[in-house]
């Protein structure tokens, strides 16, 4: 049996940095959301959704830390213009929806960065991307209104 060129056990610095990054996302949004309060009126309040999100993200990274240790740290060549296209698209539509979101309301917001990441990103159909888009915002607004009773932001329709 030969010997893999890739070392066993270790951790490449492109996963570190990646790792570490989501844990000052954690950082962050704990600290962000502090002045908010878990739970208002027998309902949940603003810092719970913030606080799952921070957790899921905690967890993703040590598991991502996990898996990057078991496959080795070998050589990662940094990615070209158009590896980082898609990756790039999905932040440009994550401050389109922080900007849109109070300003339309979180359905509208939803439906707009929806279709245009499933048209413009995935390459779907115009009807597979407006129904797909129009699912989520309704599975939204079941979650957040009717279910868990937290009221989303209404936007344009105030």
């Amino acid at each position: 049996m030969g010997m893999d060129n890739r070392r066993r056990g270790g951790i490449g610095r492109p996963e570190l940095i990646t790792g570490l990054v989501m844990w000052i996302l954690v950082g962050g949004i704990v600290f962000t959301s502090g002045y908010m309060p878990f739970w208002v009126d027998k309902s949940p309040g603003p810092r719970l959704m913030p606080i799952i999100i921070a957790v899921c993200t905690a967890i993703l990274a040590v598991l991502y830390w996990i898996e990057a240790w078991r496959a080795g740290g070998g050589e990662v060549k940094f990615p070209g213009v158009t590896e980082l296209k898609k990756p790039l698209g999905f932040i440009a539509l994550s401050f389109l929806v922080f900007f849109l979101w109070e300003r339309l309301g979180a359905i509208l917001a939803i439906l707009v960065v929806g279709f245009l990441e499933l048209k413009l990103m995935e390459r779907h159909s115009w009807l597979r991307s407006f129904l797909a888009a129009s699912a989520m915002c309704l599975f939204a607004w079941v979650v957040f209104q009717v279910i868990l009773g937290i009221p989303l932001p209404m936007g344009i329709f105030k």
